[in-house]
């Protein structure tokens, strides 16, 4: 019955009491029996409580395993999440940025293009009134421009240089201020200006003055300045960078250039030759 039902520890008992019990009564042979039928038993015992002991611990290490997995799992998870969520908020900062700078852009390449359009017609307007007096009067429309115009006045209240003079010295002076090739050279200035006009300086600065409400070095500046939104926008100079655009119209510095350009025509040169190109 016990070997049976498999009742090993009550097995163990049994051979142990019937050795004990052969042994006391001298039957040698019969107690030596039950002697190795304990051992062996016992032994089994010892085998089969290891093998459990070694199977708990595996089945333990593989739900160790097992957690660990999941909490490994469960923080990519999380990890996951939290890179999607960063993506996404820089995806809709991206997005928002560009929309900002694509507006700021557009209005600003509007702004260029009403500036290029109103310089183009300022210099084809100059061709066709660049003869006559009224194409270089300005009307004046502050009180910055009245003051100086007053101001020249009252410099040549003592001249006897006549209107009709004035105006003969001030249509010579429109006649070489058209000649590109003179006004461009970097060493063109009111003295070599006088001597084209063959009349004595002081009376070409009155004339110039006070026809134009400008002085010298400002209208100068203007014819320069023209020739030089030619050149940027004409294929023939299209080789040329803004410094030897700068240099072929008499500028001896870059940022007198630039600054001078965009005093005149609202842009840079750059921005106005981007402009030319994209209209």
């Amino acid at each position: 019955m016990i070997r049976k039902y498999n009742l090993k520890d009550f097995e163990v008992d049994y051979c142990k009491s019937l050795y004990d019990f052969y042994r006391d009564e001298g039957n040698e042979r019969k107690a030596q029996y039950y002697q190795l039928q304990y051992f062996k038993t016992k032994d089994e015992i010892e085998r089969g409580g290891k093998l459990r002991n070694i199977g708990e611990l595996q089945f333990l290490d593989r739900l160790q395993s097992a957690n660990e997995e999941i909490i490994i799992m469960a923080r990519q998870r999380k990890l996951l999440y939290v890179i999607i969520l960063l993506v996404g908020v820089i995806a809709s900062l991206t997005a928002l940025a560009l929309t900002v700078i694509m507006r700021k852009n557009r209005k600003l390449n509007e702004s260029h293009k009403v500036m290029f359009a109103r310089m183009q017609d300022l210099i084809k307007n100059d061709d066709m009134m660049r003869r006559t007096r009224d194409g270089y009067e300005k009307q004046i429309e502050s009180l910055q421009s009245e003051l100086a115009s007053q101001s020249q006045k009252q410099r040549y209240v003592n001249s006897t240089m006549g209107e009709a003079e004035k105006e003969e010295i001030y249509d010579k002076v429109c006649l070489v201020m058209a000649d590109t090739e003179v006004i461009c050279k970097d060493d063109f200035n009111l003295k070599k200006l006088s001597g084209l006009v063959r009349c004595p300086y002081p009376k070409v600065s009155q004339a110039i003055n006070e026809l134009s409400g400008k002085n010298f070095n400002a209208i100068l500046n203007d014819y320069r300045i023209k020739e030089a939104c030619r050149r940027l926008t004409d294929k023939n100079f299209g080789h040329l960078t803004i410094e030897a655009v700068a240099a072929s119209v008499g500028f001896k510095s870059r940022t007198t250039f630039v600054a001078t350009f965009k005093k005149i025509t609202g842009l840079t040169p750059s921005e106005y030759q981007k402009t030319s190109v994209d209209k």
